[in-house]
């Protein structure tokens, strides 16, 4: 493959889509490099449980009353609770930009027929990407682990990332040192704290399995 064909094909109908996503990649770990900065997407797992947690205590046990849905358990297929998204969509374009370019370069077919590969491709390289990330899945692991032993949460503010009202729980976000981290809470009078609202961290239960919030708003 010349310097030549190499670009058309990068740049034909059925590539430049994986094209640009992949330039979008490459320049995210530029800027993440020379700035420092690590622009991370969250995949919420936690709170994609439920949009709002429905959990039962029974002899002193929090239970989750249902099992994680189908879309939390495949994004725990592909070990996304503990890779970064970022990483794996790195990988995941880089493998489905050189497999349809090298199948569409060596083996030159009509364009409707590469967009209708681009399904298969994409597939596969969800599990190549999965097995070529598997070796960082420990180093991640250890850098994902947030001690939250060492912090005081009690008069720290964050947001809610779950709806919670009377016994419901919910889930609240802080960040402590630029670290998200999300806790188990009630609120303390039992008044609906929406998502999205700030609210303030003021109890802890009592067998320290979740805290107690209030809204913001209302201590304010």
């Amino acid at each position: 493959m010349t310097w030549n064909d190499f670009m058309v094909e990068i740049l034909s109908p059925v590539n430049i889509g994986l094209t640009i996503l992949l330039g979008l990649s490459v320049l995210y770990w530029i800027f993440t490099i020379i700035s420092g900065t690590d622009v991370q997407l969250d995949l919420d797992l936690d709170a994609d449980l439920d949009g709002s947690l429905d959990v039962s205590e029974h002899d002193g046990l929090v239970e989750i009353n249902h099992e994680p849905s189908a879309w939390v358990q495949f994004l725990r297929f592909l070990d996304l609770d503990v890779i970064p998204i970022t990483f794996f969509l790195t990988i995941f374009f880089l493998f489905s930009w050189v497999i349809s370019v090298n199948l569409n370069y060596y083996f030159p077919i009509p364009h409707w027929m590469g967009f209708l590969l681009l399904i298969p491709i994409m597939a596969a390289s969800l599990l190549f990407a999965k097995w070529a990330a598997l070796p960082f899945r420990s180093l991640f692991k250890v850098i994902n682990h947030q001690g939250e032993k060492p912090y005081d949460f009690l008069g720290r503010t964050g947001i809610m990332r779950s709806a919670a009202e009377g016994d419901k729980f919910g889930m609240l976000e802080l960040i402590i040192q630029n670290d998200p981290i999300k806790l188990m809470e009630k609120t303390k009078d039992g008044q609906r704290i929406e998502t999205g609202e700030q609210a303030m961290v003021i109890d802890e239960s009592s067998d320290k399995k979740f805290y107690y919030v209030k809204s913001y708003e209302e201590i304010n």
